[in-house]
């Protein structure tokens, strides 16, 4: 009996210290999104820097590209893993017609480290091969002197589910 107790009471305690890290992650998150989403300085700086990515990716400015991401930096998409250094070569694949960047948000990871999330709809082709219109990406910014460079850039294409499918 005392060793069913035991158990109960490891269970119990467990349970407990989970609520508790549940609820201490959500209140940093709705910190972290209730700072972000009333536009912070880092969050429109680092959107500022996507867009200024995205229009030198758009216009195929390699050299504009380049000063915005750290020269170690990469990619990871459907295709895999790119580094920045192949960047300049593989935009004059792409045509990208439109794109947007909706529901940005900054996360801080450190101090010289951000999370900048959002979802993009885009008109793109690659290699006269359409692309997803929309994404969810990802960029780790990582500051660099005084500067915020993208160190990391992710995108993961949409999933159309299908009626009968479930929920996440």
């Amino acid at each position: 009996m005392k060793f069913s107790r035991w158990i109960l009471a490891l269970v119990s305690l467990a349970a407990l210290c989970a609520t508790l890290a549940v609820a201490d992650d959500k209140m940093s998150g709705e910190k972290s999104m209730e700072k972000s989403s009333k536009g912070t300085d880092v969050t429109a700086k680092l959107e500022a820097r996507e867009r200024a990515i995205s229009d030198a990716f758009k216009n195929k400015d390699a050299a504009a590209f380049m000063k915005i991401v750290d020269k170690d930096g990469f990619g990871a998409d459907p295709s895999g893993f790119s580094s920045v250094s192949m960047m300049g070569d593989m935009m004059k694949d792409y045509d990208v017609r439109s794109f947007t960047i909706d529901d940005a948000k900054a996360t801080k990871i450190s101090a010289d480290a951000y999370l900048f999330t959002y979802t993009s709809h885009q008109d793109v082709s690659y290699k006269g091969q359409p692309l997803p219109n929309t994404v969810y990406a990802s960029t780790l910014y990582v500051k660099r002197g005084n500067e915020w460079r993208a160190f990391s850039h992710q995108e993961t294409p949409s999933m159309q589910m299908s009626s009968a499918g479930g929920e996440h």
